[in-house]
């Protein structure tokens, strides 16, 4: 044993375990899901992993990378994002990302990328005001559409820097990747008119939970619990399971139960759903069902305004409706417009007022009218 995730894994399996939950480090996770297999014990998982080949014992909570990148381009076709940009932090991200990005060379997209450097969020949002400004015609209102990849720790330092440097407007569209956008406080930011979306599991709000606390991670792992427990009470219903014998890495004596026990898991039919939605697994030990909840940044918070559904078949439901005050969503077409007003002279409340140079009340010399209310 090398690390000290493997020394705590093999610590437990001496005083007999049924299976073993994460890490979630990947380079530990790895190791204890190896020792797992050696000795046949189940492994869970509730993490974003890249591989698309589990281990024999082992199966992971987390949605599989696919089908939330096939969700993102789902939403990006919703709203006719042609042309936008992709800001990531960590090198994982454009992994995560890979399969988006594969569409959208597709359905020729046109995508501009940039990673933040050294934790410098406000250089990075000013290097790319300066480079949209350069390509757009002087004076002229730009729209940005920003893909954001951050780990949740630092999304929200992200929104604060781009705040600071203007980048927080009604004139920015972010999608966030980040599964846990809830449970960031956005109170700084729900007042600026900066559209902001992201992507949630559904299944919490329905059992009563605290959504807005919380995070994905525990979430999976709460879930992971229950269907280990519904497991080991299916099998004992089908074999007495009186005890968990003691495993040795050193002695190497396997688990006599970890793969009928494994197997109970990856094709588990809970009666109800978990905390994150309905739980079934594909055959390599992702989990296949998911439901996932379209949240939106409004001047109360952010708020769920659809849901998108995968099916087995390879369709998608998706349901997005505008949140309840429907003028959150049409701000922007007032902003910024030029508009031809109408009044009437009436003293003393409109009224021309003589100009120095020009004697005339003409039209022309609206500019020197004086509004009195």
């Amino acid at each position: 044993m090398h690390s000290p995730s493997a020394g705590a894994a093999a610590d437990s399996l001496q005083k007999g375990v049924g299976a073993i939950f994460g890490p979630q480090l990947e380079a530990a996770s790895m190791h204890v899901q190896s020792i797992c297999d050696d000795l046949e014990v189940p492994h869970i998982e509730a993490r974003w992993e890249y591989r698309l080949m589990r281990d024999q014992l082992s199966i992971n909570l987390y949605p599989r990378p696919s089908i939330l990148s096939e969700a993102f381009v789902r939403l990006v076709n919703a709203w006719n994002w042609k042309d936008f940009i992709i800001i990531y932090e960590e090198d994982d991200a454009i992994i995560r990302l890979k399969d988006f990005m594969k569409e959208g060379e597709k359905q020729k997209w046109k995508m501009q990328i940039y990673q933040f450097q050294n934790d410098s969020y406000r250089d990075m949002f000013w290097e790319i005001k300066r480079a949209v400004a350069s390509r757009e015609k002087p004076d002229s209102i730009v729209e940005y559409r920003i893909i954001l990849d951050v780990p949740r720790k630092n999304l929200y330092d992200v929104f604060k820097a781009a705040q600071q440097v203007g980048m927080m407007t009604e004139h920015q569209k972010y999608l966030i990747t980040s599964l846990d956008l809830h449970t960031i406080d956005m109170e700084d930011f729900q007042y600026g008119k900066t559209n902001i979306t992201g992507l949630r599991l559904a299944g919490a709000e329905e059992k009563g939970s605290n959504h807005d606390t919380l995070k994905t991670e525990s979430t999976l792992i709460y879930d992971g619990v229950k269907l280990f427990a519904s497991s080991l009470e299916q099998m004992d219903l089908a074999k007495n399971v009186s005890v968990l014998p003691p495993i040795s890495c050193t002695l190497m004596n396997k688990g006599i139960d970890g793969t009928t026990l494994f197997n109970f898991m990856k094709n588990a039919a809970l009666p109800s759903p978990g905390l994150s939605g309905m739980i079934e697994f594909d055959a390599e030990g992702f989990r296949s069902r998911i439901s996932l909840d379209v949240i939106y940044l409004t001047a109360s918070g952010l708020t769920k305004i659809g849901t998108i559904v995968p099916s087995k078949k390879g369709e998608w439901s998706i349901n997005i409706v505008p949140p309840e005050y429907p003028s959150d969503f049409q701000f922007v077409e007032l902003e910024n417009s030029n508009f031809r007003v109408t009044t009437k002279l009436t003293d003393p409340y409109v009224m021309y007022r003589e100009s120095a140079k020009k004697k005339c009340l003409a039209t022309s010399a609206l500019k020197d009218t004086r509004l009195i209310c």
